[in-house]
């Protein structure tokens, strides 16, 4: 851990790295969260001031993994198993989805729910990492899952844009930066190709309408911090 305002080292993680994509700072305080290479795969552990905290084990690398906006959960998704929701101090899981073809989640700024794209049932492995070898763009579908009830909301496919692929493809690190859910937690903004083959940016409300609202032509877009 770099300290830049002494411009030194703090401390240095004495464990071997797990299988994982991007760490991550809690968004309230110094923890950090990644990936440590265990027993059985890769664990799922907290850094705070020098303690090591270790929240699930024996998880199938690579994982990805998200801190909720108010830093008291944790998602994560391994390469095998459902998306799954714990506690960020006891581990104790929470929530998690009904399937394991999860593309990619973001959290919404209530912390309250999470947002998931995900494959169609019948479709095999999938790499949202686009090619210039690829011919046709899978179709994918929206889901909320309420971390309270554990209740899962299902929406109707799409076929995403290449960028919006590009997005999904590292969500974990886009999460972090991007912000795909309205400040009220209540919108998702993404974007898709309709039937003619022409880029539309959609609104899907999360609470009241299953049909989303294509508001302009366009690949990417995102919603402002406030």
């Amino acid at each position: 851990i770099y300290d830049v305002t002494t411009n030194e080292i703090d401390r240095t993680l004495d464990v071997a790295p797990g299988e994982f994509f991007a760490p991550a700072w809690s968004p309230v305080d110094d923890r950090v969260l990644f990936g440590v290479a265990g027993d059985a795969g890769t664990d799922l552990a907290v850094e705070a001031n020098g303690e090591l905290e270790t929240l699930a084990e024996g998880l199938a690398g690579p994982i990805r993994f998200a801190w909720s906006p108010d830093g008291n959960l944790i998602a994560y998704k391994d390469a095998e198993n459902a998306l799954v929701v714990i506690d960020a101090i006891t581990g104790e899981r929470i929530a998690a989805s009904d399937t394991a073809d999860v593309v990619a989640f973001f959290w919404a700024p209530n912390s309250q729910r999470i947002a998931y794209v995900t494959l169609p049932s019948d479709t095999g492995s999938f790499s949202a990492k686009p090619s210039a070898q690829d011919t046709q763009l899978p179709v994918l579908s929206w889901a909320i899952l309420d971390v309270s009830s554990g209740a899962i909301r299902r929406y109707g496919e799409f076929t995403p844009t290449s960028d919006e692929l590009y997005v999904l493809s590292f969500y974990d690190q886009f999460g972090q930066s991007h912000r795909i859910w309205s400040p009220d937690s209540r919108h998702l903004v993404y974007s898709e190709l309709n039937a003619d083959g022409v880029p539309q940016i959609m609104l899907l409300d999360t609470e009241s309408n299953f049909v989303p609202l294509s508001v302009a032509e366009g690949f990417v877009a995102v919603w402002s911090f406030e």
